[in-house]
């Protein structure tokens, strides 16, 4: 399992939210497998060292596809909030410190 980086599941999460905006102004086909993949970045990302973001992205991810089935419209069913796990990753990435004390570089 590769390192965990918090910056990656923000920029990740903020992927999911733009698709998530395009799911509920009508893009559903377009945009739904995005919007999972997003989420599943996201979690794969938070990795071991981040047990209950990985864990809420997980359920978030579970809630969404389990209101698919047997739906047409996604956005009738599920409310995407993901503002939750933005304020877990956040308080991470204050928390944390650099071994080498230097800047940490956002991920491209």
């Amino acid at each position: 399992m590769r390192p965990t980086c918090l910056l990656c599941v923000l920029k990740h999460l903020g992927d999911a939210i733009t698709l998530w905006y395009e799911i509920i102004q009508g893009y559903e086909e377009e945009h739904i497998a995005l919007y999972i993949g997003a989420l599943s970045q996201a979690e794969q990302e938070s990795g071991s060292q981040c047990p209950e973001i990985s864990e809420t992205l997980a359920q978030e991810r579970r809630l969404f596809l389990d209101s698919l089935l047997g739906y047409q419209d996604a956005g009738d069913l599920y409310e995407a909030d993901l503002l939750p796990v933005i304020k877990l990753c956040l308080n991470e990435i204050r928390q944390a410190k650099p071994a080498n004390e230097e800047r940490v570089t956002a991920p491209r």
